[in-house]
């Protein structure tokens, strides 16, 4: 599934595995959940450079139900020019965990080289990760690549958040980044007889203000809208069923935001992209996070995600 924001079609960039980890980082991050005595903990973690975590927590008193909630951190506050990152994220058989992160990432100019960050989420058989970060800010000649490939096991859950936004410019204008270009390939697991390391479905978001018209001058990136959100869903439990509730609570939504769109497409595998369009993150994020809470109290009988920022 490769979806763009103009007719033109850019060329991928090169596709090497997150846990590839070339001699020099700016930050990388490898962590490992698994299931000891019906809990899940973080069985394995390292970090270094620009890149920390925080210590997990749950929300849950149900030992058996709790997800093990971990943030990712950038001290730095911002990538610039040249960063590169890197996430490897595993879940073992049975895990449940929520990683999210503590702030925006915040990409400044990149004059000479673009930022790049690749994620491997690597979700093992009856494992569930909710992986929301917060939003992608680009700010004024911005260049920014993100990777993400996913290794799903065939009865493994994944929610995936994304929301890109247009950072703020001393002139008050918008759309003054160069490029902001996010990959999501979705993998069946290479060890399993699900699919055998087989590319399921890709999400190609291609956002180039200028290669595709837009200058600095105009005030929205599509009709009335400004910024752009994701979310992916692959798991076992999706229906037709599952396909109509998400469209109900996106109908709620759009009913009470003039300024808010949204679309569902079914992937050819156990999976629902949603994209919105609107013009405030609280707005978008409400939208997905609502179809977010409404999956999981379905399926597992959770409570809704903690609501940090907003």
């Amino acid at each position: 599934m490769t979806l763009t924001s103009g007719s033109a079609q850019p060329r991928l960039p090169s596709s090497a595995p997150a846990s590839a980890e070339p001699e020099k980082t700016t930050g990388s991050l490898d962590v490992t959940f698994a299931m000891r005595n019906e809990r899940t903990i973080l069985s394995r973690q390292h970090h270094r450079g620009a890149l920390k975590v925080i210590r997990p927590f749950y929300l849950s008193d149900d030992a058996a139900a709790a997800e093990a909630t971990l943030t990712v951190l950038n001290p730095g506050g911002g990538y610039v020019g040249g960063d590169v990152y890197r996430q490897h994220i595993t879940l073992q058989a049975g895990a449940k965990a929520v990683v999210t992160t503590q702030s925006a990432t915040r990409v400044y100019r990149t004059p000479h080289s673009e930022v790049t960050q690749d994620t491997e989420l690597v979700v093992e058989d009856d494992a569930v990760l909710t992986y929301v970060p917060d939003e992608l800010i680009g700010y004024a000649d911005a260049r920014y690549v993100q990777r993400t490939r996913a290794q799903l096991a065939k009865t493994a859950t994944l929610f995936a958040k994304d929301v890109v936004t247009p950072g703020w410019a001393p002139d008050g204008r918008l759309f003054q980044y160069r490029k902001l270009h996010t990959i999501f390939d979705v993998v069946g697991m290479p060890t399993s007889e699900h699919h055998r390391g087989k590319l399921l479905a890709r999400d190609n978001l291609f956002l180039a203000p200028e290669r595709f018209g837009i200058s600095p001058e105009h005030t929205v990136l599509a009709e009335t809208f400004t910024h752009v959100g994701s979310l992916l869903i692959v798991s076992p439990y999706v229906d037709t069923e599952t396909v109509d509730a998400i469209r109900d609570v996106l109908a709620a939504h759009e009913s009470k935001h003039l300024h808010l769109r949204t679309g569902v497409s079914r992937m050819p595998i156990n999976g629902v992209l949603i994209r919105a369009l609107g013009v405030n993150t609280a707005v978008i994020d409400g939208a997905i996070g609502a179809v977010i809470d409404q999956l999981r109290a379905d399926w597992f009988g959770w409570g809704p995600l903690p609501r940090r920022k907003y």
